[in-house]
């Protein structure tokens, strides 16, 4: 009975996982059709804090993996600096706290922060909707190929731009004098108003991902 639990249990992986497939955009790497946990490209997907394998319901501090404090100020893992916690010097996920390459195996993980500055800087992205679902189209320079990245419902500024947030793989290593160093990672905003834009965030926030296939894993 078991067996067949765990058969039943892997069928359902694998169609939920089934629609993410890498496209080659002419880039370093090549970019994933959906989000983790999404079935098809319009959908949002899972959203996880950043470091973590798994999703779930709360979303602060005192829930966060790495948080030895449940205030955001010391933590166990990817720690810059002393005053921070146990100093590691890790400004990148290791594969082992990578939601996508857990979630996905194989080659996929997260993109990083560079990768996501090459899919900005070499791509032509144009605002689309699909299915109801708005987002941008990025289309490439070279291959003639696209994907669709959707809005994840977040608003910014005045409330007025809708957008949506999501995470790279990289620390936001230096951080600044009122935030403190190793709270903070790295993510990319996309906004009806300023297209896509490098932000950061509080490493609990859950965030989906858009993973990227690296041939070199």
């Amino acid at each position: 009975m078991k067996r067949l639990i765990s058969l039943f249990t892997l069928c359902l992986a694998v169609t939920v996982y089934a629609q993410t497939e890498p496209v080659d955009l002419g880039l370093s790497v090549q970019w994933g059709t959906c989000n983790i946990g999404a079935t098809c490209p319009q959908e949002v997907g899972n959203r996880y804090a950043w470091g973590e394998t798994e999703t779930k319901d709360m979303c602060s501090w005192a829930d966060y993996r790495y948080c030895t404090d449940g205030r955001g100020k010391k933590f166990s893992k990817y720690v810059m600096k002393k005053r921070s916690g146990s100093k590691d010097g890790l400004a990148t996920l290791e594969s082992s706290d990578d939601a996508a390459h857990a979630t996905l195996g194989s080659k996929w993980r997260m993109p990083t922060e560079e990768e996501v500055n090459e899919l900005r800087s070499l791509c032509r992205w144009v605002l689309e909707d699909v299915d109801g679902v708005t987002g941008y189209r990025v289309y490439s320079n070279n291959t003639g190929n696209s994907i669709f990245i959707p809005f994840t419902e977040e608003k910014f500024g005045d409330q007025d731009d809708d957008g949506g947030v999501y995470w790279t793989s990289d620390l936001e290593a230096k951080g600044d004098v009122f935030r403190g160093c190793s709270k903070d990672a790295k993510s990319y905003v996309l906004s009806r108003k300023y297209g896509v834009v490098s932000g950061s965030g509080s490493r609990f926030l859950m965030l989906p991902i858009r993973p990227v296939w690296d041939e070199n894993l």
